[in-house]
């Protein structure tokens, strides 16, 4: 991508976080998985329907391109924002997610089972929906 279109990365990251995802959305790649770490966090990601737009439009698009170095920061930010960790659409992205890692298996167990461990730490149990319950069955949890 950056030998295609020089400045490419300048401009890229001149971009807000929704124009950003758009990009990433637009076409996927290796390329742009060292971005969504920081797409979750909470400068980016400041509401739960923005984590849910660029969990949809740029962190699902590139899971197939995932390693284990850019899948654990990815699911650190995830977890450190509330607003990803509890925005509604977020447990059943968090299984698509795991689900379009499978290249990753089994090296990224330890990072999603980390992942449910924080979780299960930082929501109260009265909140089963967020507790990432699916998430947890899928991993043997």
């Amino acid at each position: 991508m950056r030998k295609k279109l020089p400045g490419f990365a300048a401009a890229f990251t001149r971009l807000d976080p929704g124009q950003r995802a758009q990009v990433i959305s637009d076409r996927p790649g290796p390329y742009f998985t060292r971005f969504l770490a920081e797409l979750l966090g909470p400068e980016s990601a400041y509401s739960y329907r923005m984590a849910e737009s660029l969990t949809r439009f740029a962190v699902l698009p590139c899971a197939p391109y995932l390693g284990l170095p850019e899948l654990g920061p990815l699911l650190q930010a995830w977890t450190d924002n509330g607003q990803s960790l509890m925005a509604s659409e977020m447990p059943q992205n968090a299984v698509v997610l795991y689900q379009s890692t499978a290249h990753l298996r089994p090296l990224d167990a330890p990072l999603w089972r980390n992942f449910v461990e924080r979780v299960r730490n930082v929501v109260p149990v009265d909140e089963p929906y967020y507790r990432y319950t699916q998430l947890a069955a899928a991993l043997g949890m």
